[in-house]
């Protein structure tokens, strides 16, 4: 029997805590990610993201997704400050099954306003546990409110645990 099914056995699912934490990290089938990863985010995630403002197009924004290989875009004011996110899932889920026009709406109409966010001295750690406690995949990396970076679940994964499925999804040539 393998690590984990040892481990569980002495231990019970409420006693993994109290294991040592290389032990646990090695255990199969971790679902904690990177979550004991003490580098800063700023270290993992993606600088410079690609961003829209609110009156721009649901088109605008799909094609800068296309362009750039990427499923999201963050939405910024004037300033350049950070408004919210807006996702291919998003696009499809709020606008396109509901009927938008995506020339005519706009980014307005879809965005998620109040993101959750990091910044960029947090650990891969933080972000990880806010990712889930936030139930997200991506998240921006912001420092005087507006926009440094993004980070998502894959670019965790391709930092933590290279050669998984998700990180070589991740990393995976577009298909087009």
């Amino acid at each position: 029997f393998g690590i984990g099914y040892a481990a569980g056995a002495v231990t019970g699912r409420k006693g993994m805590e109290r294991l040592p934490e290389r032990v646990r990290q090695a255990l199969p089938g971790n679902a904690e990610n990177g979550a004991t990863d003490r580098r800063e985010i700023r270290q993992v995630m993606t600088a410079a993201p690609d961003a829209v403002r609110p009156d721009d197009t649901l088109q605008r924004a799909a094609q800068l997704m296309r362009s750039s290989d990427i499923g999201d875009v963050l939405v910024e004011d004037e300033d350049g400050r950070l408004l919210g996110i807006v996702t291919d899932r998003d696009l499809a889920i709020r606008a396109t099954a509901d009927g938008a026009d995506p020339v005519l709406s706009t980014i307005a109409d879809v965005y998620t306003r109040d993101v959750a966010s990091v910044v960029p001295t947090d650990s891969v750690g933080d972000a990880v546990r806010r990712m889930k406690s936030s139930d997200v995949r991506r998240m921006p990396v912001v420092e005087s409110g507006r926009a440094i970076g993004i980070v998502s679940l894959g670019d965790i994964e391709v930092e933590t645990r290279p050669g998984s499925p998700l990180a070589d999804i991740s990393t995976a040539a577009p298909d087009r």
